[in-house]
């Protein structure tokens, strides 16, 4: 009896264990190649699947242009776009960078700067625009710089160049781990280009740091051409992070 319960027993692990096998080689991970055949069959169907990658940062700004231009990208290309989360796999890179090469291929390189141009114009003729956007921009509002259409440039001769190279300081790489180490410049561009509102603080505790020369120095930084919202001049702020270190 007990020698046919242990043959029993044994024949049941070894079924077992060839089923597990039989699934185990049936499952296959997904690699780059099938990113690129699952990017080209999304797009025979009429949709791209824009996806980007990372941590998103949304900033409540008071309007809908995001939303707007998003559903303006979808009603006249079938250019969907979303956040896929912080990991990124092989197949999930390779289906990005294969929609991308389709949507250069079938609108040109430049067609989501483009959209956003045509969104813009068609956005400043409706009630959110005229009402919240175009009041701020009327009334002095300062915008940070990564929202708008157009970012301040600093120039020299008529030529793009790095501003915290023109205040003195060289290379240098940011420790967000060690903040109380550094120092935030912060300052306003006036839509002529001047500087105002210009402050020097503790990156970490917030304090103030007096240091006369470097604020004569950002003030005087003549040849900032202004940030550009919907077609026009903004204020706008402008913020740097310093090493201490540095400071003379």
């Amino acid at each position: 009896m007990k020698q046919l319960l242990v043959i029993i027993f044994l024949s049941t692990f070894y079924l077992s264990a060839s089923q597990n096998i039989k699934i185990i080689d049936s499952i296959r991970v997904m690699g780059c190649d099938d990113g690129k055949l699952a990017a080209e069959a999304d797009a025979k169907k009429g949709v791209y699947n824009l996806i980007t990658y990372g941590l998103v940062v949304r900033i409540d700004d008071g309007h809908k242009f995001d939303e707007y231009y998003r559903k303006y990208l979808i009603d006249n290309y079938k250019i969907y776009l979303s956040n896929g989360g912080c990991v990124v796999s092989s197949y999930k890179n390779c289906y990005r960078k294969r929609v991308e090469e389709l949507i250069d291929e079938k609108y040109g390189e430049d067609i989501l700067k483009k959209a956003k141009h045509a969104a813009a114009s068609e956005y400043k003729s409706t009630e959110d625009y005229k009402t919240n956007i175009k009041v701020r921009i009327d009334t002095g509002y300062v915008f940070s710089g990564y929202r708008l259409h157009k970012e301040p440039k600093f120039l020299k001769q008529g030529k793009e160049f790095d501003f915290i190279k023109h205040l003195g300081f060289g290379n240098f790489e940011t420790d967000y781990f060690e903040m109380s180490k550094y120092f935030r410049l912060v300052f306003v561009i006036e839509k002529d280009g001047s500087l105002t509102n210009i402050s020097l603080k503790n990156a970490e505790t917030n304090d103030p740091i007096k240091n006369k020369a470097l604020v004569k120095k950002v003030k005087n930084a003549i040849g900032w051409s202004p940030g550009m919202y919907f077609g026009e001049k903004v204020r706008t702020r402008m913020s740097y992070i310093i090493p201490l270190r540095l400071l003379k």
